[in-house]
């Protein structure tokens, strides 16, 4: 199916941050109506990048407002010389929600971050996503060929769809054992969780469907596209979270096979930018893949 944008308009000055103008996009995604994104932009004359920043689970609410730590982040980033733009979808539904896959849902997200590209991106173009707002960057690349456009992914806390046909119910053998693989006891200062909450955003999505479904629904589904030439995927996980997004996020780290990296930030939460040292990791990474 194909994405349409339809009319956009402006209004100056919403935002955050002082000099942010605020952006309405509706997109329609066929046979599946028309969602309406914001995006909100604070530019700058010659920045360094262009980061996109999207917040958790289905993207309704701005990085900015979800809480104080996402305000000092994307403050962080305009002082350091980044064009910062973040977005979030109507409520309630945002970017996915009952009735269709995740992974076809995903297809607006992915053609609003290229238009995003296209209109406002200057230089290195770089995406940041927490937990579900990193599922929908994985999803972009994985699916909808955004490694023609999404120079970096700054993978937080996620993604947690890349395996839907292991996210829910009760932990499989082979789930446990990629675990133990994949992130050792010891791995967080926490217990792993395994599984997904039951009235979380992503299980009651799946409610009524198939194993088989579920699978062709994931980021690792059997025709994902996991080699990206041109875009580096950069994981960071918190040591204090250790949850089933996790796990999901260090599978997709263990799939792709190109340039990419996964660190555990000692002290960070889920919401990785929450506190000072989260915040701090995100910053560092984008710098280091700068060069700066």
């Amino acid at each position: 199916m194909a994405v349409s944008v339809g009319t956009i308009h402006s209004s100056p000055n919403i935002g955050t941050i002082a000099g942010t103008v605020a952006w309405l996009v509706p997109l329609t995604l066929g046979g599946d109506g028309t969602v309406n994104a914001v995006v909100r932009l604070t530019m700058q004359s010659s920045p360094r990048a262009t980061v996109v920043f999207i917040a958790g689970t289905n993207a309704v609410d701005f990085v900015s407002e979800s809480s104080p730590g996402g305000l000092a982040l994307l403050r962080s980033f305009a002082a350091a010389g980044y064009s910062v733009i973040e977005l979030a979808f109507a409520k309630p539904n945002g970017w996915f929600w009952f009735g269709k896959s995740i992974r076809v849902r995903a297809e607006r997200g992915a053609e609003l971050l290229r238009y995003i590209r296209s209109m406002w991106g200057t230089g290195t173009f770089i995406v940041v996503g927490n937990s579900g707002g990193a599922g929908l960057g994985a999803y972009a690349l994985a699916h909808y060929g955004a490694e023609s456009y999404i120079d970096m992914l700054v993978s937080c806390s996620g993604p947690p769809m890349s395996r839907l046909d292991q996210a829910c119910g009760t932990p499989s053998a082979w789930l446990q054992a990629e675990a133990a693989r994949l992130l050792p006891p010891g791995t967080f200062d926490v217990p792993l969780v395994l599984m997904h909450s039951p009235n979380g955003a992503v299980c009651p999505v799946l409610s009524g469907t198939t194993a088989p479904t579920q699978l062709q629904s994931s980021i690792l589904a059997s025709d994902a596209v996991l080699s990206y030439a041109t875009t580096h995927v950069e994981f960071l996980f918190g040591s204090l979270s250790g949850t089933a997004a996790e796990l999901h996020g260090a599978m997709y780290h263990d799939a792709v096979q190109s340039s990419k990296r996964l660190t555990i930030v000692s002290g960070a939460y889920h919401q990785l930018y929450e506190n000072q040292v989260g915040q701090d990791a995100i910053l560092a990474a984008v710098d280091g893949f700068l060069g700066s």
